[in-house]
């Protein structure tokens, strides 16, 4: 299993996580008055540069207005997405390299 501070899996995380705080409308600074980390903690953990644990990540969707379970049923489905999506390249490529 690939580490996490670098997978795609990450990415995606990261993405929706942004993409939520976009969809409300929230800057980053804002962001952090409501949930007490700084503007550079806000954007070291969009970036991938900072790690958020479970009860951090609970306490940034509140600042967005956003139910835990929402996001991760949202993560849920965006990584299946992608699985299906690497599988089925995956797939194109053993075809190929069978093939030659």
């Amino acid at each position: 299993m690939q580490k996490s501070l670098h997978s795609n899996q990450l990415q995606t995380m990261l993405a929706l996580l942004r993409q939520a705080r976009l969809s409300v409308g929230v800057t980053q600074e804002v962001l952090s008055d409501r949930i007490g980390l700084s503007q550079s903690d806000i954007s070291k953990v969009e970036r991938g540069a900072r790690r958020l644990d479970l009860l951090e990540l609970r306490a940034w969707l509140q600042g967005l207005g956003v139910p835990l379970h929402v996001f991760v049923t949202e993560l849920e489905d965006a990584l299946a997405a992608d699985e299906l999506v690497s599988s089925e390249l995956g797939g194109r490529r053993k075809r190929k390299v069978v093939r030659t």
